[in-house]
């Protein structure tokens, strides 16, 4: 299993949200969830980042998603 914050896949600096998962994708799933949740409740800094990643281009939000990808490889499991 690996941690990340939800400031490692591109949420606002101020978050403290954590997430385990095995996979990159479980990972994603996981920070999508967080990321909605928050955003249903109104959280303006959220709500900015997730705007952010959907006013990206196809190819920066590839290169984000890689960005990410090569993060969670890099973490160590716990």
């Amino acid at each position: 299993m690996k941690k990340l914050t939800c400031v490692d896949l591109g949420g606002p600096e101020d978050c403290p949200a954590e997430f385990e998962a095995g996979t990159f994708d479980d990972m994603g799933e996981k920070c999508k969830s967080h990321v909605m949740e928050r955003f249903q409740a109104g959280d303006e800094a959220h709500t900015t980042a997730m705007n952010k990643m959907k006013s990206a281009t196809t190819e920066q939000q590839q290169a984000i998603m890689e960005g990410y990808r090569k993060k969670f490889q890099e973490t160590p499991d716990e």
